[in-house]
């Protein structure tokens, strides 16, 4: 299983180009079209300190003082879209996240290949012969030009069921959403979309339902557009 020799691109084709990150991205944007995947495939890479880990492009870090397992911050790159940097600090303490994704030195269980023996190897010595870095990481959707985040500001009762029904067409359309479990006030809901990074608010009231009439504003200018349904997703697209 895991003990094949590695294929590069150049074994494959004299003529294919190297798997620089472009390169990568490309694939990754090619593979996404072709399966129609509705979340970013990423990808992580580890660094041997926090400066070089700091010099990333567009990192952003899980606040100070909160811990999340691993799943919840791959969930932050493959639905946000989030450049992501994370170290020990902010995975939950005495847990197999961080060591998983070579953080820190897992345990015996994993060193000695009990775990993973049939699973992900395919033998014992295969399995204990895993790698046990222990550096920071970054995670990164693998698309070069990922589609902007949207979050969903609805108010009021009959604004819920609409926000959920364009939430699931926006995503099916390849754009990244976040809906609020709960009603929040318009400068909170703002807010929060600041800081998830989210380059639009959509904005559904119960002037926005009745009218048959969204609003759609650009968080980075102020600028909005009242927007029937079908155009949503078309405009978005012409960006």
């Amino acid at each position: 299983m895991n003990d094949a020799p590695t294929i590069t691109a150049s074994a494959l084709s004299p003529d294919a180009p190297s798997l620089n990150a472009k390169a990568i991205a490309d694939l990754a944007e090619q593979l996404s079209q072709l399966l129609r995947l509705r979340t970013f495939p990423i990808g992580m890479k580890g660094f041997a300190d926090l400066e070089a880990m700091a010099n990333v492009p567009g990192l952003r870090r899980p606040p100070r003082g909160k811990t999340f397992s691993t799943c919840q911050l791959v969930t932050q790159a493959r639905m946000a879209g989030f450049t992501l940097g994370i170290t020990t600090e902010n995975i939950p303490e005495f847990s197999s996240c961080s060591s998983v994704i070579g953080l820190d030195a897992p345990g015996e269980i994993y060193t000695s290949g009990r775990k993973m023996e049939g699973v992900w190897f395919e033998n014992r010595e295969a399995a204990a012969a895993q790698g046990t870095a222990t550096e920071p990481t970054v995670q990164s959707p693998l698309i070069a030009n990922q589609p902007p985040l949207i979050f969903i500001a609805w108010m009021g009762h009959n604004a819920y069921a609409t926000a959920v029904r364009a939430a699931k067409d926006l995503r099916t359309a390849g754009f990244p959403v976040e809906v609020p479990p709960t009603e929040l006030k318009f400068g909170k809901a703002l807010g929060q979309a600041d800081k998830l990074g989210a380059q639009f608010a959509l904005i559904l009231g119960e002037n926005e339902i009745s009218e048959g009439l969204w609003t759609l504003k650009n968080l980075t200018d102020g600028n909005q557009l009242k927007l029937s349904e079908p155009d949503l997703i078309a405009h978005l697209r012409s960006l």
